[in-house]
């Protein structure tokens, strides 16, 4: 069963903006581009499904596709939203949790995370890599070969980044070591 989106509207997180903070335009354009994201292959979903249900229809569990959408953080210029991505099936759960959406608080577009750095990808990889005191380890090389958009997620105190190759890695890092890495604009206020 593939749910219908919930949020970004009608979700509120204790010490965070919503929605309701912005123009009624910028909060239209913000839900009607996250309702029309696709989080999931539906088809693929549905013959999954079917093909479990075939295989064993006695102990056949419904698969559920589900995804909220909530507000992580806010920034002077910028509102950020994780989308937490529930899929289950056979009994199993997998989140594939804290997807990010970024957008600007004054027109509602959709905003490229790796935009809000003040320099280019190899040297932010470089400072990353200082900030992060990783210099040498396998979680350097890993940063370097699968660090993307999707990867950085902003929450009010500090950025995630999450990393998978055979291996799930989630790294945090305060703002204050970003400075001069990350727009002053893009930091999250503290409330």
């Amino acid at each position: 069963r593939i749910m219908d989106v919930k949020g970004p509207e009608g979700v509120y997180v204790a010490g965070l903006d919503s929605l309701n903070s912005l123009k009624d335009e910028v909060k239209d354009k913000i839900i009607e581009y996250c309702h029309n994201l696709k989080f999931f292959d539906e088809t693929g979903e549905l013959s999954n499904a079917y093909r479990s249900f075939l295989e064993n229809s006695e102990s056949f569990n419904t698969f559920i596709c589900d995804v909220t959408i909530m507000p992580s953080a806010v920034s002077e210029s910028y509102i950020y939203f994780t989308a937490d991505v529930l899929d289950s099936f056979d009994d199993i759960i997998s989140f594939n949790d804290h997807l990010c959406l970024a957008f600007d608080k004054e027109s509602g577009e959709a905003i490229n995370k790796l935009e809000l750095f003040e320099i280019e990808e190899e040297e932010l990889l470089d400072r990353l890599v200082k900030a992060m005191n990783i210099k040498g380890s396998e979680l350097e090389n890993v940063l370097r070969d699968k660090l993307n958009e999707d990867s950085i997620v902003f929450f009010k105190d500090n950025l995630e980044i999450f990393l998978f190759d055979e291996n799930e890695y989630t790294i945090g890092i305060g703002y204050d070591k970003l400075d001069g890495i990350l727009s002053k604009e893009a930091v999250p206020i503290k409330n």
